[in-house]
């Protein structure tokens, strides 16, 4: 799993503030929450 990968580069990247609720309902999906751990990833290594 991702998470495994994710604690080896970082303990627990923080979580992005300012999520609309809507956003978050959506990540209830698995392949959508794939994709949010690699948009926390990106965040993490360049963030805007």
């Amino acid at each position: 799993e991702i998470r495994g990968q994710y604690t080896v580069y970082k303990p627990r990247p923080p979580p992005i503030t300012g999520v609309p609720r809507l956003f978050r309902v959506v990540l209830t999906r698995d392949d959508l929450w794939r994709y949010w751990q690699q948009a926390r990833l990106q965040a993490a290594v360049a963030p805007i």
